[in-house]
């Protein structure tokens, strides 16, 4: 079976990376080693077999910046010396090489995955592949290849990590070899902050306005948390429900839509309250405890007579405005928990009651009504409704006095009319005084048939002379 031989390339290494937009670059130290054979041999024999002890130490340096969040670009140069014995055991190596060393220059394109959108940027693990192509020297020969690979960055800080790196390497006209690197690795470089807050401007959504690095680089003047480009109301602090304004009452309709904004209140209302559910906001209602209506500005009417309680002496019945409410049903104009005779006109001097002058002509109206048994003082059964009536006029002027007086026509002799008149009178005296009627305001009298009215040669005449007659005096 054919030998082949291992060559293992090991050194110490400079290396330059790009990872960050926002810090770009990369320092790292790195050892490497190249495997000339690695296909056709086992990981035991590459190990046996690698050429572990250079002459002198070896050195890689590889250049490489972002240019995006996602690619960056590398130029590497690597350099190490081996045991020319060892290098003549390759095939295609011509026997006896007067040299030992090798050196590879080239460049490569990285694609990260850490860009963002895969990882974030600033992951722990920052693993990338890569494509590039460098000049491989070996015996003083200089090889075209192409290096396909993969490799990562493990952080411990922003600013320091390992790196682990592994690429295939094609020669188009030698042997193909595997290369491998590892070593510490720096950060550097500083990304551009236009606005000078401390957030890159490929990481700050306002890059030309300073603002606070848990905002993404926006402003916040009010100090409420949502950016003031999110911010309705930057200025005053405010909830993120209400973007960025606030709601001092916490009724759920922010203070710039909310007419009554120290109140809690309701959207129908534009954020004013309605205690009393009358559909009339507090501040517009002038009874705001009580439901009423909005032709009342929110007042109640509970007897329905147009006028508000609030304005209403009377609120419980109908009545007129000019009363302040209150009702007149006897039209007196004098309104009637004011009236003493509510349903009698009356005048305002005797408190809505009727004057006794007014009733004069209704006592007379009674008066003829007064009939006696035929030359007797006995008062006919059907006069006792017209005498109630005069009773009840009485009792509506407790404080008036009256006189009943008897007249008789000119039958019979004189004695005995005058007898019969005052004993008329008497009787009906004596019937007032039964229901009621203090015998002190009334006077009675007999005067005969000396008082006509009428004359005495006529049926009509006398009948009219035959009477009694009941005057106020006071």
């Amino acid at each position: 079976m054919k030998k082949f031989l291992l060559i293992v390339l090991i050194g110490l290494s400079v290396t330059l990376f790009g990872q960050t937009t926002d810090r770009p670059w990369l320092i790292g130290i790195s050892s490497n080693y190249a495997d000339f054979n690695a296909v056709e041999m086992s990981v035991r024999r590459q190990l046996r077999d690698a050429n572990w002890m250079g002459k002198t130490l070896p050195s890689q340096l590889k250049v490489a910046r972002s240019l995006s969040k996602s690619f960056v670009f590398g130029a590497e140069f690597s350099f190490v010396t081996l045991e020319s014995e060892k290098l003549n055991l390759i095939p295609t190596i011509k026997s006896n090489v007067s040299t030992d060393k090798f050196w590879r220059m080239g460049g490569q394109f990285e694609y990260k995955f850490a860009n963002g959108y895969l990882l974030k940027e600033d992951a722990i693990f920052d693993p990338y592949i890569f494509l590039g192509l460098n000049g491989s020297n070996i015996s003083e020969k200089t090889y075209l290849a192409q290096s396909t690979g993969a490799g990562t960055n493990i952080w411990f800080n922003k600013w320091l990590g390992l790196n682990f790196e592994g690429s295939y390497d094609y020669l188009f006209d030698f042997n193909d070899y595997f290369h491998y690197s590892f070593g510490v690795t720096f950060r550097l470089g500083k990304a551009k902050d236009s606005d000078g807050d401390g957030v890159p401007d490929h990481l700050d959504e306002c890059p030309d306005v300073p603002g606070l690095k848990i905002l993404n680089g926006c402003p916040d003047r009010d100090g409420d948390g949502i950016p003031d480009h999110l911010d309705e109301c930057p200025d005053v602090p405010g909830l993120a429900e209400f973007k960025g304004c606030p709601d001092r009452d916490g009724d759920g309709i922010p203070d710039h839509l909310d007419e009554c904004p120290d109140v809690p209140g309701l959207a129908q209302f534009k954020g004013c309250p309605d205690r009393d559910g009358d559909g009339i906001p507090d501040h517009l209602d002038e009874c705001p405890d009580v439901p009423g209506l909005a032709e009342f500005k929110g007042c109640p009417d509970r007897d329905g007579d147009g006028i508000p309680d609030h304005l209403d002496e009377c609120p419980d019945v109908p009545g007129l405005a000019r009363f302040k409410g209150c009702p007149d049903r006897d039209g007196d104009g004098i309104p009637d928990h004011l009236d003493e005779c509510p349903d009698e006109f009356g005048t305002i001097t005797n408190k809505g009651c009727p004057e006794i002058i007014q009733e004069v002509e209704k006592i007379d109206f009674h008066v003829k009504n007064i009939l006696f048994e035929i030359s007797s003082s006995k008062i006919k059964q059907e006069s006792f409704s017209d005498l109630d009536e005069i009773i009840a006029i009485m009792k509506k002027f407790p404080d008036s006095r009256f006189t009943i007086h008897g007249h008789t026509d000119n039958t019979g002799s004189d004695a005995l009319n005058m007898n019969l008149s005052k004993n008329r009178a008497k009787s009906v005296k004596d019937y007032f005084i039964s229901k009621g009627i203090n015998a002190s305001r009334l006077e009675s009298d007999g005067f005969g048939k000396n008082k006509p009215i009428d004359v005495n040669d006529t049926p009509e005449g006398r009948a009219n002379n035959r009477r009694v007659e009941i005057k106020v005096i006071k």
